[in-house]
């Protein structure tokens, strides 16, 4: 699984609610922790970074308390499931949200179940160039 852990940084857009709710955390409760004074936007007590493995201890805890069986990277591949289920042709968008530095890693590990969903892509494209054809348009 090295493929997916680059060790390098990598950048991501927020929805709008995720967003909401880091200003919050960031203007209300985040001055309030111990370490509060460090550059980390989650610090540990002493003010240094927390350790890797603190957000994945953080949302496991939390999947547990709310009665959920699984782990925080069970969360990110059903993320990436139901994206690519929803728009199979989202592959390239989902691959880059996941930190994969090829095309292929997201390939060999999600891809291959979203046959329902593929299928109705591609209904929907011949549908629009049916339709194109039908008022005269050249397809694109």
């Amino acid at each position: 699984a090295h493929a997916m852990k680059a060790n390098r940084p990598h950048e991501v857009v927020l929805a709008s609610e995720a967003a909401d709710l880091l200003r919050a955390f960031l203007d209300w409760f985040r001055s309030r922790l111990p370490g509060a004074e460090g550059p980390w936007l989650f610090p540990g007590v002493d003010g240094g970074a927390r350790s890797k493995n603190a957000v994945y201890e953080a949302v496991a805890t939390a999947l547990k308390r709310a009665g959920i069986a699984g782990n925080p990277h069970l969360v990110r591949h059903i993320i990436a499931k139901i994206c690519l289920e929803l728009d199979p042709a989202s592959a390239f968008a989902v691959s880059r949200l996941l930190g994969h530095t090829s095309l292929s890693t997201t390939s060999a590990h999600y891809l291959g179940t979203e046959s329902k969903a593929a299928g109705r892509f591609v209904d929907k494209l011949l549908d629009k160039a049916r339709d194109k054809a039908r008022d005269g348009e050249e397809p694109e």
